[in-house]
């Protein structure tokens, strides 16, 4: 399996030039109060959550856009539940995948909003435990752009790792 990390943006003009299979896989992570910018006729996974961990709303060190937004509002953490429907797609979809070409090569696509935190920590957790991968798929996704020049989201690459992890043991 490989891996396309997209900003927001990217990810609209990617669906609006039509560049993107409608059944090739999508992961769409958007905030609270956005809609998702792939449209629901995409083999997509939406899923809505703030870029925060619990430690950075604990110490007031969140993004000034989130402390205003947690003004009115409680933060809406990414969580066990999500891990399982993002395992859970990318199972079906390599399974899928598998049966049609009889190979693991499916690109998986992510976005988020900047294309730097949340979608690279749910890419980097697949990729490190081994979710549909070989080496050199690997290599690939270590050495991208994306994920050289990220800021990590730790709370949902440790959520996601729990999750695979239990997922993994029961199989």
């Amino acid at each position: 399996m490989r891996i396309k990390i997209y900003s927001r943006k990217e990810m609209e003009e990617a669906v609006n030039n039509h560049t993107i299979p409608h059944n090739e896989p999508i992961i769409s992570v958007y905030d609270i109060g956005y809609e998702s910018v792939v449209p629901a006729e995409y083999n997509v996974l939406n899923l809505q959550f703030d870029d925060v961990t619990p430690f950075l709303i604990d110490n007031h060190l969140c993004h000034p856009y989130y402390e205003n937004e947690f003004l009115t509002r409680n933060p809406v953490l990414f969580n066990k539940n999500m891990a399982d429907d993002v395992y859970n797609f990318v199972s079906a979809n390599l399974i899928a995948h598998h049966k049609v070409y009889d190979t693991n090569h499916m690109l998986l696509h992510i976005n988020c909003f900047k294309g730097m935190s949340r979608s690279v920590a749910i890419g980097l957790s697949l990729v490190l435990n081994h979710v549909g991968w070989d080496y050199f798929d690997y290599k690939e996704f270590i050495t991208s752009d994306y994920y050289i020049n990220s800021v990590i989201n730790e709370w949902v690459f440790k959520i996601m790792t729990i999750e695979i992890c239990k997922n993994n043991f029961i199989a």
